[in-house]
């Protein structure tokens, strides 16, 4: 198993990177008691990256919210003009 982008050797996703495995089809490989500890690494690593981007994205978003909320009460102010 390559540690850069390591590969399924079994299963429903045999010979695909674990990477594009479903993120459900990794929860479920983690919970059999007898998967390989150095494939259980690397699903746990996976998710883990998943998790890290997703509280990322999450982030923006609510940054990008925060920038527009903020624009769209400036853009009312001015239509109101000086009072």
């Amino acid at each position: 198993m390559s540690f850069k982008h390591p590969r399924l050797r079994f299963g429903k996703y045999d010979g695909e990177r674990i990477r594009d495995v479903p993120s459900d089809y990794l929860k479920w490989l983690d919970s059999l008691p007898d998967l390989f500890s150095r494939t259980r690494r690397a699903v746990r690593a996976e998710l883990k990256e998943r998790e890290e981007e997703a509280t990322a994205r999450a982030a923006q978003v609510r940054q990008l919210n925060a920038l527009a909320k903020a624009r769209k009460a400036k853009l009312l102010r001015e239509e109101d003009g000086p009072q």
